[in-house]
């Protein structure tokens, strides 16, 4: 079997279980087709190197510190991963190079210029729209995206993006021949036992909705917050988790307070993907009003059990989400929308449960991880 290396900036480890949930599920899904080995990276973190193998496949994981000025993290990334990757590559030789990249500074415009010299396939998956000029939010990252983005995209031989409207915001920087939109998919769910403290919270008569991301906030769990206290306070019976780690928890939690919503919100620390995926049962509803998001694997795999789901309009979700048939979608950072969005689903209860059962169907028929899987491997043989 070919040798194939995946290089991520977004992998699940001990801090947080969710993030790139999906990377490793299709790490795991070519395990039958490939030897593979995953060099992952995150910062801000204490710097350190970490490797196991305890998934059946090497696994080295880099933290390092953050700089107060982020395009100088090019440099910081040169210097933490990059003997460490050039070290894999010479012991290792793989015959592959797939990266996923979150980012583009400082992880992809580094690795564009390291792996100029190798040898083998290069493929890249890009996750994300932050990085492109328009969306950058400092007139410097605007200038330096716009500067450095050719150069980044340059060295691959094909370029998966996960949705269609991302793969044509890139042709400017990737020729249409040389990308596809490969979107996600979600695996099969681990049999794993809820945990019963995750669940003696929850009344058995109220409508339950969860919602799950990275507490940060682009993923609107403050429009969330606000929608609930008004649907609270019009004397609807519901509650809400919310599971997550990130920098707004402090805010969201003071946020829960000052609207006195807690007896009705909960704030979860992120969970292991296997108990979450096991946990979705025990609710009525997936709610993300995130205004930044390029697909969201979360909103697939509420739909593959059988919740209805509300995303935002001019998102990834939304696409893939056919609104009133499959899925609701909201308006972006409206509240009042967000607000009678949720309300509709209190109100008919049979109809949410419709969109939920079409949700799921959808999720089967077309974004299955074997499909997906067949997808890269016809790229990776190419």
């Amino acid at each position: 079997m070919k040798k194939l290396l995946v290089i991520t900036d977004m992998y699940p480890d001990s801090e947080n279980p969710i993030a790139g949930i999906f990377v490793q599920q299709q790490v795991e899904a070519l395990l039958p087709f490939y030897h593979v080995r995953v060099l992952a990276s995150y910062f801000p973190a204490k710097p350190r190197v970490a490797e196991s193998t305890d998934r059946g496949y090497i696994l080295t994981y880099i933290y390092f510190k953050q700089r107060p000025f982020f395009p100088l993290m090019v440099a910081t990334y040169r210097e933490n991963v990059l003997p460490n990757l050039e070290k894999i590559i010479a012991d290792w030789q793989p015959d592959l190079i797939h990266v996923h990249d979150c980012r583009h500074l400082p992880e992809l415009f580094a690795l564009s210029s390291a792996l100029k010299s190798f040898p083998g396939r290069k493929l890249l998956t890009v996750h994300n729209v932050k990085t492109l000029p328009e969306k950058a939010e400092t007139w410097y990252l605007k200038l330096i995206y716009h500067s450095t983005l050719r150069q980044a995209y340059s060295p691959w031989h094909h370029v998966f993006c996960v949705n269609d409207r991302l793969r044509q915001r890139l042709k400017s920087y990737v020729a249409l021949e040389r990308s596809s939109n490969i979107g996600n998919a979600v695996a099969e769910a681990e049999d794993q036992e809820v945990p019963e403290s995750l669940v003696q919270w929850l009344k058995a008569d109220s409508f339950k909705i969860i919602s799950v991301g990275n507490l940060i906030r682009s993923k609107g769990f403050d429009l969330l917050l606000r929608a609930v206290y008004e649907l609270d306070w019009q004397g609807f019976d519901l509650q809400v988790m919310i599971v997550g780690n990130g920098s707004e928890q402090e805010r969201l939690q003071e946020l829960i307070n000052r609207l006195k919503l807690q007896s009705v919100v909960k704030l979860q620390p992120a969970l292991p993907n296997a108990i979450l995926r096991n946990l979705y049962c025990h609710f009525d509803a997936f709610v993300l009003p995130s205004y930044s998001e390029t697909f969201g694997i979360v909103y697939l795999e509420a739909m593959n059990a059988g919740l209805p789901v509300i995303g935002v309009r001019g998102q990834g979700i939304d696409g893939i989400v056919e609104e009133g048939i499959s899925g609701l979608l909201a308006l972006p950072q409206d509240v009042s929308d967000l607000t009678a969005k949720i309300g509709w689903l209190l109100r008919n209860p049979t109809a949410a449960k419709e969109l939920g059962k079409q949700g799921k169907i959808l999720v089967e028929s077309r974004f299955r991880l074997g499909q997906l899987i067949c997808k890269l491997r016809e790229q990776y043989e190419a």
